[in-house]
């Protein structure tokens, strides 16, 4: 029997659960490739940082990585020294640092090595290129490394992960070659991001959501004492993590809602009858509804949620942890940290510092901040087509993929197999998290990943004839207006 053979490219969370989902459940013989670069494998830039300082942003009892073994992260912890003393309800509500979670997904990869060493390999370089060949019995995709060396596969998953930020707007090429390292950072998870910067100045953040607050928590990690602006369109921080109860009655109703409208009204009105209180749970009773929301709107509708409502959506769903929240509360008291809402203009060298220009939002005059550091903290880049990415670009370039129409990411079906250029989905190429943003909206914490890596290793571990023609999940449609 011909033994299958499938690449994942990507080495954190996503293509590692992917690896040891597939090697766990696959009933027919398959060799499965982790190709990974840069960060360690399993870990991730998620999960790579050396501090313990920087936690999860929510409680371990909520981070299995997988869906149906939700204690299996407290279950590990409990066999760690440091928390061996604790109960597991104990250990359920703590916010542990995110290198430890590194460490138990590394632990996961070690042991999937060890069972299946004469099926599963990990290539530590990065995948550039990507071509097909077909005959009459199936596809076969070709992939080079940076080395030249060529893998010949069955199938590909794409876990590609969190790419840097994208360029400001109001940066042309060529002021983009002006802004050298390190007055600019343009890829604020570069190890070096923070290097030289003397202890006393000034810094200007691009940004105020969690990538931000891992900067600001970096810079207090090596006794930053100078001062900190953070600029954003609206000027939201993240809110810190209050209750996990989830209002499901609430999240209910409002998955009965038709529209975008609807869903806002009923939203307003629920927080207005409990007199403001309780917004953290209705949040939470949303969660197990969010994609079919997302998918239910109208393309406008989606295009009107992420102009006007995505900032707030940003700040009451991704939350902190209560001692993180309280850190930049001191900061902001002690006159440290700065908020600003507004649009940067500009970016221009003077005197080997950058002036930061800020049209503030509540429409005062524009001004200039001085800072001897700027960092793109806006998030990562979604818009595919303009990563200078070789991978994504040869898939893109021969059709293999279409580009979301949101920007967000890659088009894909229910199952994230990659819609070709003439709409249909691929046989072999598939791809989870944050490149399926446009089609689910929340597709990148675990809570997330860990789903679509367990039912996605269970659709690619099925035979190919029968169970493609008559269980493949419909293709998730482009929203239509």
């Amino acid at each position: 029997m011909h033994r299958k053979t499938i690449a994942i490219i990507g080495g954190g969370f996503s293509g590692t659960m992917v690896a040891v989902h597939l090697l766990r459940q696959n009933r027919q013989p398959v060799e499965v490739l982790l190709f990974n670069s840069g960060y360690p494998t399993g870990k991730g830039v998620a999960y790579a940082p050396s501090s313990d300082a920087f936690l999860l942003n929510v409680p371990a009892g909520r981070m299995s990585a997988f869906p149906d073994q939700p204690t299996h992260f407290v279950d590990w912890l409990a066999t760690q020294p440091a928390y061996q003393l604790l109960t597991s309800e104990e250990i359920a509500a703590t916010f542990v640092p995110r290198a430890l979670y590194g460490a138990y997904l590394e632990a996961l990869l070690q042991q999937t090595q060890e069972q299946h060493q004469q099926t599963f390999r990990v290539i530590n370089e990065r995948a550039n290129h990507l071509t097909t060949t077909k005959n009459l019995l199936q596809e076969t995709y070709h992939l080079q490394v940076e080395s030249g060396r060529p893998f010949s596969v069955d199938q590909v998953v794409l876990a590609l992960g969190n790419f840097k930020p994208a360029p400001l707007r109001c940066l042309s090429p060529t002021d983009i070659e002006a802004l050298t390292p390190p007055l600019y950072v343009a890829d604020p998870w570069q190890p070096d991001t923070l290097k030289g910067l003397p202890s006393i100045a000034s810094v200007v953040l691009l940004g105020t959501g969690l990538t931000t607050i891992d900067t600001l928590q970096a810079l207090q990690q090596q006794g930053f004492q100078g001062e900190v602006v953070a600029v954003s369109t609206h000027g939201y921080l993240p809110r810190p993590y209050l209750s996990g109860r989830a209002d499901t009655g609430f999240g209910d109703r409002l998955a009965q809602a038709p529209t975008l409208l609807d869903m806002v009204r009923l939203f307003n009105q629920t927080l207005k009858a409990n007199q403001g209180q309780g917004w953290e749970e209705m949040v939470n009773g949303i969660r197990p509804h969010t994609h079919a929301l997302w998918q239910r709107l109208t393309l406008a509708e989606q295009r009107t949620f992420l102009s006007r409502l995505s900032s707030l959506w940003g700040v009451v769903r991704h939350r902190l942890p209560p001692e993180v929240y309280a850190s930049l509360q001191e900061m902001q008291q002690k006159g440290q940290l700065q908020v600003l809402a507004g649009r940067v203009q500009s970016l221009t060298v003077e005197k080997g510092r950058l002036a930061v220009a800020v049209q503030p939002r509540s429409g005062q005059p524009r001004i200039t901040l001085l800072a001897d550091r700027v960092i793109n903290c806006t998030g990562p880049q979604l818009t595919y087509p303009a990563l200078q990415d070789p991978l994504v670009q040869s898939i893109l370039q021969q059709g293999l993929a279409l580009a979301h129409p949101l920007q967000m990411g890659l088009q894909t079906d229910g199952m994230g197999s990659l819609l070709q250029n003439d709409g249909t989905p691929s046989q072999g190429l598939f791809t989870l998290g944050s490149s399926r943003r446009g089609s689910l909206w929340e597709s990148n914490a675990v809570a997330e990943l860990r789903e679509q890596a367990h039912q996605l290793a269970h659709h690619m571990s099925q035979p190919f004839s029968g169970y493609f023609l008559e269980n493949r999940p419909k293709t998730e449609p482009t929203a239509s207006v």
